[in-house]
Parts: structure tokens; sequence; C-alpha cells
């Protein structure tokens, strides 16, 4: 077990990730993401993290004093982010891991990643690549929000490698429960890499997601001038979908 200091705030891990906490500890890891987050997580709000991964950012909007709900469908990962819970039993009661993957329709699916499973990397859009394949269970967003508090405001994060592309205008239900923000991370290369027809579905699927979001006001995360749609058409980038301007 581990103690961290992430952004400011304490708590306890006890994974096999010493060189990303390492990382995370040095402010070297998505600081301008945590920096939002610490904005919205305060006690009486509800963190929604898709792709909580091992917990690093489920961790910190908890420590912060937000309730949490988070979705991880790699087991490996979930494993190390139950772990990383229990180590923090003050943290864990405001806890809540869910162990299945976001979909349209709520079915499961095949998920593979470059190198091995736990390692934040597993996409829906890489089930016949890479080192390590798997099956996990699917929750639709209408099953998803029927589970979820309602604690307020709510922030939600999505970063699933790939997988927002197969959600698309689904991800209206969401936006219908009027979230402060949103942070999506935006994946493209993968697009392109699993289909032939990668440009076009790209380009079709990212302009869905920001059409569910229509009603906030979009900016890449970090940037104040770049055109976001754009942006997320051709580099990895994180998108705020913001009802809250600054």
């Amino acid at each position: 077990m581990r103690q961290v200091n992430v952004a400011g705030q304490r708590f306890a891990v006890a994974d096999d990730k010493p060189s990303f906490w390492d990382k995370a500890e040095a402010g070297l890891w998505e600081p301008a993401l945590l920096a939002e987050i610490a904005r919205f997580a305060e006690p009486g709000s509800l963190f929604l993290d898709i792709g909580g991964w091992v917990g690093p950012t489920s961790l910190y909007a908890a420590a912060c004093g937000a309730t949490v709900v988070a979705l991880e469908p790699d087991p490996a990962a979930a494993r190390q982010f139950r772990a990383n819970c229990a180590a923090n039993p003050a943290l864990a009661a405001r806890m809540t891991l869910i162990e299945a993957a976001l979909t349209a329709d709520g079915a499961g699916g095949a998920f593979g990643s470059p190198r091995k499973p736990g390692d934040s990397m597993g996409s829906l859009l890489l089930a016949d690549q890479g080192a390590s394949q798997w099956q996990a269970d699917g929750i639709s967003p209408e099953a998803l929000v029927a589970r979820l508090p309602q604690a307020r405001p709510l922030t939600i994060k999505i970063d699933i490698e790939g997988g927002e592309y197969l959600l698309g205008s689904t991800l209206q239900t969401l936006a219908a429960l009027q979230p402060a923000v949103v942070l999506i991370g935006f994946h493209p290369a993968l697009m392109l890499s699993a289909y032939k027809d990668g440009a076009e579905r790209l380009e079709d699927a990212t302009k869905a997601i920001f059409a569910a979001f229509a009603g906030m006001e979009a900016r890449v995360l970090g940037e104040s001038s770049a055109n976001p749609l754009t942006e997320a058409l051709r580099a990895p980038i994180t998108v705020r979908f913001s009802r809250v301007r600054g």
C-alpha cells in the first residue's frame, strides 16, 4: 500500500502501477482534467466515471468529497480499482463500481488491448487485435441512469478508448440529466484503424457526440481558442462540454 498526493488530494493505492502514481504525484498526468474535476467534485455532488481504469479520477473526485459511480469493463483493472477503494475505507463508502462497458444497446462485447489486461488501453475497437482479449458485460445509458443517485451537481467523465464513437446519439440520455460538465476523451486514431471506412465513420460518430450535447458549450480542455470539433477529428484530446462558462 502507498499513500499518494495527487493534485492536492491524498489517498492510498494498493495496485501494481508505481510508475503511473509517480507520474501522477509529479503533476504530469492529466493536470487539466484533474483541475476540472476539482471544480465540481464536492460534498453532495456526483462524479460519473465512465472508464474508471484503476481509479485515479474516481479516487480523486471522492477525495474532493463527491459521490462516485464508475464503470470499468476490464476485469484486471476492476480488481485493482476495488483494491484501491479498499485501501481508503472512508472514500469507498461513497464509491460504486459497475463492472460493465457503456454500450448503445446494453449488450456486452469483446475487448482487446495492445499490451496486457489492466493497462488502460482496452477497447471495443480492438476486439480482434492486441496481446489480450476478453468478453465484458454491457450496460445501456438508460440502465445506467436508473442506477445513479440523485446527487448534484453532476460531472461526467468518458474515456473509453474509442468506445465513445459507438455510443453516438445515445449519449443524449446522459445529456438529459443536465450535467454541469461532461469531459469526453476522443481517440480518432483507433476509429481510423478499426474500419476500412474509418474516416467517414469517425466524422459521423464525432458529429453525433457533439450533437448529443448541443445545448452545452464545447471547448478543448486546456485550450480556449481551438475548434473542438476540428481537433477531435484529428488528435487525441479531451473536450469539455459545459453549462458553466470558464
